[in-house]
This record gives C-alpha cells, structure tokens and sequence, in this order.
C-alpha cells in the first residue's frame, strides 16, 4: 500500500494498520531499551560474582534504585525529542498527506543517523554511571578496589552495550524500518548522514567480542586484593568469560546477518540479470559499500530494461540487421558508401483491399508479405556468399 506525494511526486510505503505504524516508528527505540536494559543486567551479575562485602552490595542497590530509572528515562525523552521529524514522516505516510521535500529529507537524515544518535546517548550514559557509581562508593569510604571495580565495570559494559546496541539498530533499520522509508533504495543519495563501512564494523566487532573482555579480565585481576581467594577470583572470571562468549555469538549473528542478507539479495537479481531477466530490483537497506552496489545494479538493470524496449520496438519498424547497426552506433550520420540491393515491389490491387479490410488485418498482410521477401532475400545473399 503506498501513496503518492502531491509536493515531491515521489511514491512512499503506507502501513496496513496502525498496530504497524507503531512497530515501525517504535523499532529502533525498542531495541535501544532492550540493550540497555541487558547491559544493566549484565552488570548487575558480574557485580554479583565478584564477592563483594554487603555494604558495598546495599550501596549498590540504592544508587541502582535512583540512577537506572532515569538511566532509562533521560535517553527516551532525548530519543523522542530527536525523533520528532520522523514522526511526523511516519504519520503522514499512513496518513497518505503530502510531503514537502525538505521534510522528507530531514527524516531520512533523522533515520540513517539515529543508531550513531543513539549509542553516543548510550555511551554517554554509561560514563556518567561510572563516574556516579565510583563517586559514592569513594565518598562512602569503600575499599579502592570497589571503586575501580565499579568505574571498570560500567565502562566496559558501557562499551559492549553500545556496540551491540548499533548492531542490533542496524539489524532493526534494516528489516522494520528502511523498507518503508526508502522503497526504491537510493540510501547513498542522503546528504549528511553517517556511514560506517564494512571494515569498521568488523573492526567494532573484533574489539567487541576481544580486546574489551581481555581488557576486562585483566582489570578483575589488577583490582583483586592480595587475600582475595582464588577460588573466588576463578568463579568470578568464568562468569565474565561465559557473559562474554554469549555476547561475542550474539554480535557475531548480528553482524554476520547485517551483511550477508543484503548480499544474498544482490547475488538473487543477478541471477535474474544472468538469464535476461531485467524486471528484478534489489532490496537496497544500506548506505554502505553494499547498498552503493545494490543501486548501481538496480539502475543497470533499468538500463538493460530500456535497452530491450528500445530494441524491440525499433525492431518492428526496420529489419533486425538495421536495427542492430543503429542501436550499436555504426551508422555514419556524414554519408557513406555500400553495395545494397533494393526490391520495389508493388501488392495488386491494395487500393481496393485496404478500403475494405480492416486495418488490423492489412498491417498482417503486409508484414507476412515483407517476412516472406526477408526471408528469400537471405536465401538469396546465402547462396551468392556459398559461390
């Protein structure tokens, strides 16, 4: 279901319903609440293997009971806020009303750079987690180890959570939301938005999924006291470790499905493109390198198709050998010289027939009649080329 935009003329995607449109405007700030709501779980186990002292667990707790509500509430606000134009955008396409272009544009540019909005809220929100947290733990006279213990955590679960925060906004954007925004691709041709390449990407993921857990690990160990018990210490990084080989098999699903979906639709036109197939279009949802290439095959296909219509029309007006001499520009529009044969051939009686015969069947008969001269006449220049 679409409609067309009075101001702009361009088509865009309507929704069935509105339990749609809610899905679709509510995509990617749902999936943000989810990683960050993960990653408070995530932090509250490894603080609860660690073995900590009660008092510094009850310290824990309280700040948690104030700072994570508006740890949740201050990004949501900062999300709607932004969001504002796409908004508008989305009620006007289920809404089927026109567009200005300038609007249209500012949402798009709202759309392809809220995941890099997002994750610096995220990111920034952890910082001042961590520095809360290790702030009342100093001014509360907790050990220093509890401190660092707690600004490490915060950071690093910081990290991991606004990684795979992107990861799972991308996946989101991808699947739910650029497909109505962006029916017929053309992602590349937005100005000012952010791009993130394929090779960083897979750089974000290789510090993801290795050097923060490692760096990580080392910081429990740096952090532990000389009476720690091994014992302790051991349960408390086997708990990071399986923490973090869940989120590295999480990210890696993600990354992996990110990149290899929109490349399994550029190898499926192709296949169209490869048996002469022109009607297929790719399914562009990136910006990247990859959405670049789905575009360019999508605008070489509608080349291909103009081709074809081209020559096929043109072919039912002048004989196939013309035709091909004019399309593949090896006519000379200066003049040239060539040996030609020229058939003048005049049909008996066609005044009278073509008064009493519809013109439908009249164009039959002359078009039979010229395919059957065709056809001798490449006998002919067949027998004298065997000569």
């Amino acid at each position: 279901m679409g409609h067309m935009s009075e101001e702009t003329g361009e088509t865009g995607t309507g929704f069935v319903s509105r339990t749609g449109l809610s899905r679709v405007k509510n995509a990617l700030l749902s999936a943000n609440l989810l990683s960050n709501a993960i990653g408070v779980g995530v932090i509250i186990f490894l603080s609860a293997t660690q073995g900590a002292p009660p008092e510094v667990g009850r310290l824990s707790r309280s700040v948690s009971v104030v700072f994570v509500p508006l740890a949740f509430l201050v990004p949501t606000v900062v999300s709607l806020f932004y969001e504002r134009p796409l908004r508008r955008y989305w009620d006007a396409v289920y809404g089927k009303k026109p567009l200005s272009r300038n609007d249209m544009d500012r949402a798009h540019r709202r759309l392809l750079n809220e995941p890099y909005f997002l994750i610096t809220v995220d990111m920034a929100m952890w910082l001042i987690a961590a520095g809360v947290y290790a702030t009342v733990f100093h001014l509360s006279g907790i050990e220093g180890r509890f401190v660092v213990q707690a600004l490490t955590y915060n950071l690093i679960t910081g990290l991991i959570t606004s990684t795979v925060a992107f990861f799972v906004l991308e996946f989101h954007l991808q699947r739910k939301v650029i497909p109505h925004a962006f029916p017929n691709g053309g992602l590349y041709l937005t100005s000012g938005t952010l791009r993130i390449r394929i090779r960083t990407r897979l750089t974000a993921l290789f510090i993801a999924i290795n050097l923060i857990p490692v760096s990580a690990l080392l910081a429990n160990v740096l952090s532990a006291s000389p009476g720690h018990a091994v014992g302790a210490l051991q349960f408390g990084m086997s708990m990071q470790a399986l923490v973090f080989v869940g989120t590295a098999m999480w990210l890696t699903f993600f990354v992996s499905s990110n990149l290899t979906r929109p490349l399994h639709e550029i190898i499926r036109v192709l296949g169209y493109v490869r048996r002469g197939i022109f009607d297929e279009r790719v399914k562009v949802t990136t910006n990247d390198e990859i959405g670049y290439t789905g575009d360019v095959i999508n605008e070489m296909t509608q080349g291909l198709r103009e081709r074809d219509f081209i020559k096929e029309t043109f072919g039912k007006y002048v004989s196939a050998e013309i035709r091909d001499e004019i399309l593949g520009g090896r006519i000379s529009f200066d003049g040239e010289v060539r040996r030609v044969t020229v058939l003048f051939a005049d049909l008996r009686d066609f005044t009278p027939m073509v008064e009493r015969t519809d013109p439908k069947e009249v164009v039959g008969v002359l078009n039979g009649y010229s395919g059957k001269w065709r056809r001798r006449s490449a006998s002919i220049m067949d027998w004298f080329s065997s000569i």
